[in-house]
């Protein structure tokens, strides 16, 4: 198969397609998708949401692709559900102690979900949300609360650099599946990126490239 598919690398348009989809399984080879469930409209037309959840170290644990149409908050279990924190012994954590979110979470039904789950909910209060914020004094007179809204902020780093740097805000490629992986590999590099500014995580004595 190789040899097949090496002539057909410098290639381009419907010949170069027709030439792949003869020599690929079916199951291997499929053309990009219209529409679909994960697409949705937005006020500049139809497009996709990522919704991403990282640790206190800005570690992504889950990342999601899903309809614009929807707010996140509907996708906020499904993401939850990606946890897998790997133990020395036993199964995988799958519930965080508490969850970090801006105040587009605060409403009365996330924060009460969160807490009937067992976790404290440290979401930024919207102090102009029609009836007031869903998060009391129970939760903001904690100074966990404070350091948790200044590391909220870590995971805007993983959603600026894949626009910029990974050009997920116009992506390249079609089709639901491309465009996922495309998502969840940058979020990947993204997290290599961050890693590897981390004190003590590449070696001192390490040369770097020009």
């Amino acid at each position: 198969m190789a040899r097949r598919l090496a002539h057909l690398v410098g290639d381009s348009g419907p010949a170069r397609f027709a030439a792949l989809a003869r020599d690929l399984p079916r199951r291997q080879f499929r053309p990009g998708e219209k529409r679909g469930a994960a697409v949705g409209k937005t006020k500049r037309g139809k497009g996709t949401k990522w919704v991403v959840l990282v640790d206190g170290e800005g570690v992504p644990l889950g990342a999601l692709l899903a309809s614009a149409t929807p707010h996140e908050i509907n996708f906020a279990e499904a993401t939850l559900a990606q946890v897998k924190v790997p133990r020395p012994h036993g199964r995988p954590r799958t519930k965080p102690q508490r969850i970090i979110a801006d105040k587009g979470y605060d409403t009365a039904g996330f924060v009460q979900a969160c807490r009937e789950r067992g976790v404290t909910p440290h979401v930024a209060q919207n102090l102009e949300r029609s009836g007031g914020s869903a998060i009391d004094r129970r939760t903001t007179r904690h100074a966990s609360y404070q350091l948790s809204q200044r590391i909220r902020k870590s995971i805007e780093e993983h959603y600026g650099w894949t626009k910029t740097i990974g050009r997920i805000r116009q992506t390249v490629y079609r089709g639901l599946r491309r465009v996922d992986l495309h998502f969840k590999l940058n979020i990947l590099a993204s997290n290599i990126v961050r890693m590897a500014r981390m004190p003590g995580v590449v070696p001192t004595t390490a040369v770097q490239g020009a």
